[in-house]
């Protein structure tokens, strides 16, 4: 059983978004950071340690700044999913609803034989049938 209250899709929308530009900025900001860290570390390690890595420590340290693109990348997916919400469409105020069935009226049309006969029928039948009406009354 969930007591959350269900989101609208606007909400979720909204939500979504919100959370990609935050993700987004801040994962370019990371990325920035990294890079410019990356760029100015100097590893002073003995050479004997440097020989124990079994792979060349300088490339990493220069890639190092694309694990900032891992939120950039992150909230774009959701500013995405964000935008690929649809929003209610605007439904019509509709009529009120009578409280007891039997109060339900429905608007009262008034039906004009001649502009029916000489209308595009519906049916073959229809156009015959009411050339009979027509001629029994009168």
């Amino acid at each position: 059983m969930s007591f959350r209250k269900q989101k609208t899709p606007e909400e979720r929308r909204e939500q979504q978004i919100t959370k990609g530009v935050v993700s987004m900025f801040s994962g370019v900001g990371l990325t920035v950071f990294l890079y410019y860290l990356s760029a100015a570390m100097v590893l002073k390690l003995p050479p004997n340690v440097i020989g124990q890595i079994p792979f060349e420590i300088d490339p990493v340290v220069r890639v190092i700044w694309l694990f900032g693109l891992i939120p950039t990348l992150t909230g774009f997916g959701h500013i995405l999913a964000g935008l690929m919400i649809r929003p209610h469409r605007h439904q019509l105020p509709s009529a009120p609803e009578p409280s007891h069935p039997d109060q339900i009226e429905f608007p009262k049309q008034t039906v004009n034989t001649t502009s029916a006969i000489h209308s595009v029928p519906g049916s073959v039948t229809e156009h015959t049938t009411n050339l009979l009406e027509e001629k029994s009354v009168q």
